[in-house]
């Protein structure tokens, strides 16, 4: 429930965002908005529910921002910084034509249209169950202020609002945390539990690509992922080259990769610190909600009883998460569809002043657009994994297109725009089976023990305790015991003992490495196609392209 204090500080989070601007860019601002811009609701709840569920593997990451980092600051960013753009899809048109330019172009702004509208829904959703104000309200007022601070102000408002926001959602976390050490008897009974209930069991060595979570999936496959859409996303180039010096672009990178660590290892200490107050009693099994993704908010509820006002900052950093997402991406797709399409194909030229003005108007039109799409979002389930299938389709590819121009000086624009499309098809292939068959729940992925013996156990809780670790009710191991008479079982699944029904292979890849796969698609067929054209024609490279990578790093 919430109360005065609670609309106090959300009201707080609105009005400090519309007030903040106009500052000059600094290293460390910078550092930060980036990666403010790049977590969102998915941070705040999606993590903790899948480590409390699977244990803490998304602690790795860790170790991908270490590569994510060294391959930006070393390979992607001096060749940005060498020819000055402003853009990542300038240094596309650059290296090699208009057409790849347009092309790259064109998916992120599909990319970012279907998923902005989910970032918003999803604090929306929370602020209405605890406030009791429809969804379509919340997303006007969120849309709005969004929009107004983003046209009004520009990239320093931005900037400067991700600052205050990474705040507040860091503020959050630690009063969440530490509430929960409390209740949970401390940091030693935390670790026990954790523990025993194998959520710190991570260092899983297992080559197998199929499982959903294991060092190298975590590591290798996110490191793709997160390296393109921390560091050669639109979103964050427009950051990191709003600096002076490739030296400054350097020490922001270092930075990124030191905040997107805290905020990642904060997420997962979350999920265990729930699983420690939990274990004896999984709220699902229970009925206290109805799905992993809701303990969270179940949890951060529980929590509010005790000290006032956790509600409404757990809900202010739900909200400063997605604000910071909405503005950055609205930012960098009025600069976008301006330079790419706007004025492109346009046949005249426009002033400094017109420019600005006409990005304001495509900043509000994307606003009202997103605010749209929410309205039907609530409607149709099938959204998000549409949202989710873009995003897999287009960062392996754009990782591997950009990886050809920079790394590659062969590669010609034929045969990195065939490349790329082939990167897009081979994923495509992959993930929408993969989809089809997850939901007919072929294959599942076995979640660690959880437990009922704690709770006030009823037959209808036994029931969805065995319905909810065991969906297919056969094969699968199991502890028994009893509590007030019944008897209880926790269950984990066998995958191998019906490993005969499973789809092929491929469609069982982790998701986690969709963009590693579609980066080497592209960068190996582009080197093919480059390979073949060059025996047909002994005909020299192109020599008006930028040189290769050695001639460009510092």
């Amino acid at each position: 429930m919430f109360y005065w204090y609670d609309y106090l500080l959300v009201f707080f989070v609105l009005v400090t965002s519309v007030l903040i601007g106009g500052k000059q860019m600094k290293i460390f601002p910078i550092a930060v908005s980036v990666i403010v811009s790049h977590f969102s609701g998915i941070t705040l709840i999606a993590v903790p529910a899948d480590v409390y569920k699977y244990g803490a593997f998304y602690g790795l990451t860790c170790l991908s921002a270490v590569l994510l980092v060294i391959a930006s600051m070393y390979v992607y960013y001096p060749v940005l910084f060498k020819g000055d753009y402003s853009s990542i899809y300038e240094y596309l048109e650059v290296r090699f034509n208009r057409k790849i330019r347009l092309f790259s172009s064109f998916l992120y702004i599909l990319y970012e249209n279907f998923l902005l509208p989910v970032v918003v829904y999803t604090p929306a959703l929370a602020l209405s169950v605890v406030t009791g104000f429809s969804v379509q309200l919340i997303v006007l007022l969120i849309c709005g202020t969004c929009v107004f601070y983003t046209a009004i102000g520009g990239l320093r408002t931005v900037i400067w609002t991700d600052i205050f926001q990474f705040v507040i959602v860091m503020i959050a976390f630690l009063t969440v945390c530490s509430e929960g050490i409390k209740s949970a008897g401390g940091i030693p009974s935390v670790w026990n539990k954790a523990v025993s209930g194998k959520r710190l069991d991570i260092f899983d060595f297992d080559p197998d690509p199929t499982k959903k979570d294991s060092f190298w999936i975590c590591t290798f496959g996110l490191a793709a992922r997160f390296l393109f859409y921390v560091c050669l996303s639109q979103t964050s180039v427009q950051k990191y080259m709003s600096l002076s010096t490739l030296r400054r672009c350097r020490w922001s990178l270092l930075l990124s990769g030191l905040c997107w660590c805290l905020v990642n290892i904060c997420a997962v200490s979350v999920g265990i610190i729930i699983y420690a107050n939990y274990h004896n009693c999984d709220p699902v099994m229970d009925k206290k909600i109805t799905k992993n993704d809701q303990i969270v908010s179940y949890y951060v509820e529980q929590v509010a009883q005790k000290i006032s006002g956790i509600s409404g900052l757990f809900m202010a950093a739900l909200l400063s998460s997605a604000i910071s997402t909405l503005s950055s991406s609205l930012n960098s797709l009025s600069g976008v569809i301006y330079n790419d399409f706007v004025r492109k194909f346009s046949k005249k030229s426009f002033t400094e002043k017109t420019s600005v003005r006409i990005m304001k108007i495509i900043v509000v039109i994307e606003g009202i657009w997103c605010t749209s799409m929410i309205f039907v979002i609530q409607y149709l389930g099938e959204i998000l994994p549409l949202a989710t299938a873009i995003t897999g389709l287009i960062d392996g590819p754009s990782l591997g297109l950009y990886t050809l121009g920079i790394c590659f000086p062969q590669v010609d624009s034929t045969s990195a725009f065939y490349g790329t499309i082939g990167g897009v098809i081979f994923v495509s292939a992959i993930y929408f089976p993969s989809i089809y068959y997850k939901q007919k729940q072929v294959f599942v992925y076995p979640a660690k023990e959880l437990s009922v013996k704690g709770c006030n156990v009823t037959h209808e809780t036994f029931s969805m305790a065995s319905k909810y670790s065991n969906p297919f009710h056969e094969n699968f191991t199991s502890n028994s015991y009893n509590v007030d008479g019944l008897d209880v079982v926790n269950s984990t699944m066998k995958v191998d003992d019906f490993s005969a029904n499973q789809p092929f292979f491929f469609f069982r890849i982790s998701y986690a490495y969709y963009c590693l796969l579609g980066a080497l698609v592209t960068i190996i067929l582009g080197l093919i196609i480059t390979y073949v054209k060059k025996c047909k024609s002994k005909s020299p490279a192109n020599p008006t392209r930028p040189a290769s990578l050695p001639l460009l790093v510092e």
